[in-house]
């Protein structure tokens, strides 16, 4: 039997829990379709920011990789609720000066309007956003006192994630993700979640939607859902792979944009990390736009992942005493673009992805930054994560390393990817100002992937908010 909806929405993520709620409330019948399974019971026997976590709930264990001279690792959310599950739930407005610029070069209609503005203001209702303070892990401030010693602007970001103190005194952090909000209103609106369920086709007749076919994880089984409008939102590598896949093809999966990111891990002489299923809030924005600095994933599977090149008995050493180490980052917005692609008989779309020259040599400066208020902070021994990295104890070691030829060895990665069906009115945009696909009635794209680029912060509360202002359109659109 065909099942049949106003509107498929392909995706849980910050993208498509917008769009769902949207066209939801104003009384459309609309599937949700998550291609993870996401257990509630599993998740809550998921260690916070562990390797078990990253397994469970992203795309390959996080493991993907975009390819090129210099490797990009990234991850995906592939659970309910998508990457507003398993990132570290830092929020960031839309930036002003980066709207203006997309708006002014790529033509893009309304952007700065007031529909923008009222899903600023629902997403940070939303998301229950608060800081730390006090709470924040020591290895967080630690990086706000080393900025403070060099006289750098660093600030507690806020997050959607709450820290309380238990009746033990141990601190508890609840994650305001997708899944306990914006997707669970959508959900008592009357939409409707398939778990386990993969979009493989767009059907497309004639210039306008049909339906899409609709794989079944476990059983195998395809099924038609008959739909006429259909809303691409399950991030920036499988929304253009799904277009692709239809027979869409124009500059889908090109501009690929991302923040590519290096990490330095820091051992200090005393504890500074005794709670490894939290993460630090604190940021340097001396150098924005352009490079931002951060706490990173600091628990001991990741930290013993971050020096797998150490020497033997330091890495014995740092096994042993990891509630001295942290992990820190230093991301850049890249001059450099990458492209995804469908082959057939792959299971997976091909992901490349091509850093400049002036990248490269931003991310070795990004590098030094961060080694230089690592130390002024009171790390006593770095390991910058490359490929035959050598410990670093002071800053004249910092000096004597060639920078640009450890960038071309680090492992580099990125959790923010943006760009592959761009939005605008210009020949080279995939989609319009709104995310209407051009050229195809009733299909949409609606999450990062239509930004024109990185914002230089966390990207999800200006995907929320484009998101927003896209699905009032879309409500326009099917009356």
């Amino acid at each position: 039997m065909t099942e049949q909806f106003d509107a498929v929405v392909v995706g849980s993520g910050p993208g498509g829990s917008v769009t769902a709620d949207v066209l939801s409330a104003a009384g459309y019948h609309v599937l949700v379709l998550e291609e993870g399974e996401g257990s509630d019971k599993h998740a809550a026997s998921a260690p916070a920011y562990s390797m078990t976590q990253l397994r469970d709930f992203a795309r390959h264990g996080g493991g993907s990789v975009a390819l090129g001279s210099v490797p990009i690792a990234y991850a995906e959310g592939r659970c309910v609720g998508g990457g507003s599950r398993i990132n570290a739930g830092l929020y960031h407005r839309p930036p002003a000066d980066v709207l203006q610029r997309w708006q002014e070069r790529y033509g893009i209609e309304n952007l700065l309007c007031r529909e923008l503005d009222d899903g600023v203001e629902r997403a940070e209702r939303d998301l229950h956003l608060s800081k730390s303070g006090k709470l924040a892990p020591d290895y967080s401030q630690r990086l706000a006192d080393g900025a403070a010693a060099l006289g750098w602007k660093a600030m507690e970001v806020p997050r959607w994630i709450e820290s309380t103190v238990d009746e033990n005194g141990r601190i508890v952090e609840r994650r305001w993700s997708m899944r306990e909000t914006v997707l669970a209103r959508a959900l008592e609106s009357g939409a409707t979640l398939w778990k386990g369920a993969r979009a493989t086709r767009i059907c497309i007749r004639r210039g306008r939607v049909e339906g899409v076919l609709v794989e079944k994880q476990r059983s195998g089984i395809t099924r038609f859902v008959q739909a006429r409008t259909v809303i691409a939102a399950c991030g920036a590598i499988e929304s253009p792979s799904l277009l692709l896949q239809s027979g869409i093809r124009g500059n889908v999966g090109k501009n690929l944009k991302l923040h590519p990111t290096v990490k330095i891990i820091a051992r200090f002489d005393e504890t500074v990390n005794s709670e490894p299923d939290r993460i630090g809030s604190h940021q340097i924005h001396q150098f924005m736009p352009g490079m931002l600095m951060g706490c990173a994933v600091s628990s001991p599977s990741f930290l013993a992942a971050g020096i797998a090149d150490a020497a033997p008995e330091e890495i014995k050493q740092i096994r042993e005493e990891w509630r001295c180490l942290a992990s820190y980052y230093a991301m850049i917005v890249a001059e450099g673009h990458g492209r995804v692609r469908v082959v057939p008989g792959l299971d997976d779309p091909i992901v490349t992805f091509r850093l400049t020259r002036a990248d490269i040599i931003r991310l070795s400066q990004g590098m030094a930054k961060l080694a230089e208020v690592l130390l002024a902070s009171g790390a006593k021994r770095l390991y910058p994560s490359a490929r035959g990295g050598k410990p670093v104890q002071t800053l004249r070691d910092m000096e004597q390393i060639n920078l640009i030829s450890t960038i071309k060895r680090a492992r580099l990665m990125t959790i923010h990817l943006a760009g592959t069906c761009r939005m605008g009115q210009d020949r080279d945009a995939v989609t319009d100002s709104f995310g209407r696909v051009h050229g195809v009635n009733g299909l949409y794209v609606n999450d990062c992937s239509v930004l024109p680029s990185t914002p230089g912060v966390n990207p999800q509360g200006t995907v929320m908010a484009i998101a927003y202002r896209n699905a009032v359109k879309m409500v326009e659109a099917l009356q």
